[in-house]
């Protein structure tokens, strides 16, 4: 059976714990940065989706990882 990792960023955000009891870090790498106070219809977790990260080039995040198949959600 594989093994399952998650790593979850909160672009652009604050570290959040998000309703079904997952952890989200802090983006600390994000050169520029947005936020709304809008509420965000359709979620319990509203403040996930009210920031964001930016950059006018590459914005670029790195995560060490083993060589193997690897499923990426964006």
């Amino acid at each position: 059976m594989a093994q399952t990792n998650s790593i979850r960023l909160n672009a652009g955000g604050p570290a959040y714990t998000d309703s079904a009891g997952n952890t989200w870090a802090a983006d600390t790498a994000a050169p520029n940065s947005f936020r709304t106070g809008v509420t965000i219809a359709g979620t319990a977790d509203s403040a996930l989706y009210q920031t964001e990260a930016y950059n006018a080039g590459t914005l670029e995040y790195q995560y060490p990882a083993a060589n193997g198949q690897w499923n990426v959600t964006l």
